[in-house]
C-alpha cells in the first residue's frame, strides 16, 4: 500500500469524511483499513485491478454509493448484496457474465450501472428493484428484454445501447416516467409503437440500427428535445410532423440514404434547418 493511499485513508478517518476516493490507484486488493471507516456513505474504487472485495466491507453499513467500475470482476461480489443501504452501484467495464438473483436484496437501489460487460441474460430478480430510476445495460450481449421491465415504472433513464436487440417487449409502455431511452447499436428494424406512448421522453437514441421508416406517431413525443437516427436505412423523414415538436433542439440524421448533403448533416444538427432543407 503506497503512501498516498495511507494518507487518504488516515485523512478520511481523522476528518470522518463521508466520501473516500481511491480511484486509479492500481489496487489489486482493498486495504482492510477501509473497512474500519464505518461512517462512509460513498466509496470509489473504480479504475483499479480488483477482482474481489474483502468480506469485512459489509461493516460499511451506511454505504449508499459504491463504484467498482473498470476493474476485473467476473461477478458481483456476494458481500455487495449485504450492503442493503446502497442506492447507487456502478460496475461498468468489468467482465460480468451473469447477475445473481441475490440482487433483489438491494431494494434501495436507484442507480445501477452494468455497462460494458458480457451479460447475455438478466435474472428476473433484477426487475424486482422497483425503486430504480437509472439503469444502464449498454454494451453487453443482450438479445431480449424481459416483459417484467414493466415493474421498473420509476425509471427515468434506460440505456440498452450496444446489445443484440431486434425488438422490445410491449410492456415498455409502462415506463411512463422515462426521460431518456437509448437504443443505439442494436438490430431494430422498426420502432416499437409503444415508445410513442412514452410522453415524457426527452431523449430518444436509435442510431446504428436497421430502421427503414420513421412513423408519423413520432409526433406524439411532444417533449422530445433530442432525436438520434444516425446510420439507419431511412430514405424518408416526416418533416412536417417533426417541425411541430416544440422542444426538439437536436436532430441527427447522417448516415441515412436521404436526399441531402451528407457533409451538411455531419455539421448541422439543428432540426429546423435540416427539416426545412428536406422539405
Amino acid at each position: 500500500m503506497n503512501k498516498e493511499i495511507i494518507r487518504l485513508i488516515q485523512q478520511n478517518a481523522a476528518e470522518q469524511e463521508k466520501h473516500l476516493d481511491l480511484s486509479g490507484q492500481h489496487l489489486t486488493h482493498v486495504p482492510l483499513e477501509v473497512c474500519h471507516l464505518t461512517h462512509l456513505e460513498a466509496l470509489f474504487l473504480d479504475m483499479n485491478e480488483l477482482t474481489s472485495l474483502p468480506s469485512e466491507i459489509k461493516r460499511l453499513k451506511k454505504l449508499k454509493v459504491l463504484d467498482i467500475g473498470c476493474n476485473g470482476f467476473v461477478a458481483i461480489p456476494s458481500v455487495v448484496y449485504e450492503l442493503i443501504q446502497l442506492q447507487e452501484l456502478r460496475m461498468y467495464e468489468n467482465a460480468l457474465t451473469f447477475i445473481s438473483p441475490e440482487i433483489k436484496g438491494l431494494q434501495l437501489l436507484t442507480h445501477l450501472n452494468l455497462a460494458n460487460n458480457q451479460l447475455s441474460h438478466l435474472p428476473e430478480e433484477l426487475f424486482q428493484l422497483t425503486g430504480l430510476k437509472h439503469l444502464d445495460l449498454s454494451y453487453n450481449t443482450l438479445s431480449s428484454l424481459s416483459e417484467n421491465i414493466r415493474n421498473l415504472a420509476k425509471l427515468r433513464k434506460l440505456s440498452l445501447t450496444g446489445n443484440n436487440l431486434n425488438q422490445l417487449p410491449a410492456e415498455i409502455i409502462h415506463l411512463n416516467r422515462l426521460h431518456g431511452l437509448y437504443l443505439g447499436d442494436n438490430t431494430l428494424v422498426s420502432i416499437p409503437r409503444e415508445i410513442f406512448q412514452l410522453s415524457r421522453l426527452r431523449e430518444l437514441e436509435l442510431a446504428n440500427n436497421l430502421l427503414h421508416e420513421l412513423p408519423i406517431e413520432i409526433g406524439q413525443l411532444t417533449n422530445l428535445d433530442m432525436l438520434d437516427l444516425r446510420d439507419n436505412q431511412l430514405a424518408f423523414i416526416p418533416t412536417q410532423i417533426l417541425l411541430t415538436l416544440p422542444d426538439l433542439e437536436l436532430l441527427m440524421l447522417n448516415g441515412n440514404p436521404l436526399h441531402i448533403d451528407e457533409e451538411l448533416l455531419n455539421q448541422i444538427h439543428e432540426p429546423e434547418i435540416i427539416l426545412k432543407y428536406l422539405s
